[in-house]
């Protein structure tokens, strides 16, 4: 993919998302964000674009992690709730 197709995929991107988030309708919103993640997606996936690649991969990898709830195997005196394990 040239690199003007990739630049204007990307403007079209931010601009969707500027859009859908200034929207006050919540379903236009949404659909405008989802065309931006995909205009985005394809740019990324099809573009072979090397800076895109790494800033998406920095930003994945400073996502916060998933926090495990330690299940006490008695149940809390303030609630009748009993702990169900899977």
């Amino acid at each position: 993919m040239p690199w003007w197709i990739s630049v204007v995929l990307m403007a079209v991107a931010v601009g969707l998302w500027l859009k859908g988030r200034g929207n006050s309708d919540d379903v236009y919103g949404l659909l405008e964000k989802l065309l931006a993640i995909t205009a985005t997606l394809v740019v990324l996936l099809f573009g072979h674009s090397l800076v895109l690649e790494l800033l998406a991969l920095v930003a994945a990898m400073r996502l916060p992690q998933a926090r495990r709830e330690k299940l006490s195997a008695t149940p809390s005196r303030e609630s009748d709730s009993v702990p169900i394990h899977f």
